[in-house]
């Protein structure tokens, strides 16, 4: 499965979100992260847009095995758009991500 991350956005007010705009082989789609994905991911950067970004931008290597890894289980929902929670960036995840960012 081919995947690739176009976008990350990042708000922190009046609500916190992240979304990632991804193409998942050729056809986009879009995770959002929940809350607790955000803390795990982002940790002390939580709150300022702008280091939420840059340290989101270093783990892409991680979201987008996170999202394949999402879509290959789960098949990708027909609206195109899904959840990321805290448990889809499990120990292995970490570890294949860290594999896919060495490897590229």
């Amino acid at each position: 499965m081919d995947v690739s991350i176009s976008h990350i956005a990042v708000r922190v007010h009046p609500a916190l979100e992240v979304q990632v705009s991804t193409l998942i082989d050729g056809e986009p789609a879009r995770a959002v992260l929940d809350r607790d994905a955000i803390e795990h991911l982002v940790g002390s950067a939580l709150g300022d847009e702008h280091a939420m970004r840059l340290r989101l931008q270093r783990e892409a290597a991680m979201l987008r095995v996170a999202a394949a890894a999402y879509v290959a289980a789960r098949g990708l929902p027909l609206e195109r758009q899904f959840v990321l929670s805290r448990a889809d960036f499990t120990p292995a995840i970490r570890q294949l991500g860290a594999a896919s960012e060495a490897a590229e």
